[in-house]
């Protein structure tokens, strides 16, 4: 089984999860090897948007796992993906762990 890095990603899955906005798969799999923490200092598994320095913000984890969900057929293991945008590095880091080495 799959071991998430912290405590507060474990919640923020297991919620996504039961809310049914979140399902098997890579992205559940890239959620969690990746701990939002590492990206987001403030409030990193609030569902909220979190604002964050240079007037920019977090999107919440329920967009971020939706939008992998949808891209998640589009983007083959080895592929590539161009990120424009990426704000906390949060999504890149998610995508690159989806995708893998190339």
């Amino acid at each position: 089984a799959l071991r998430p890095v912290s405590e507060g990603n474990t919640r923020m899955i297991e919620k996504l999860l039961l809310g049914g906005r979140l399902g098997e798969g890579r992205v559940l799999d890239a959620m969690v090897a990746v701990d939002r923490g590492t990206f987001v200092p403030k409030d990193p598994y609030s569902e909220k948007v979190v604002a964050m320095p240079q007037h920019t913000t977090a999107t919440p984890p329920p967009q971020h796992a939706a939008a992998l969900t949808a891209l998640s057929p589009h983007l083959p293991a080895g592929g590539s993906a161009l990120v424009v945008g990426c704000g906390t590095g949060y999504a890149v880091a998610l995508l690159a762990h989806m995708v893998g080495e190339g």
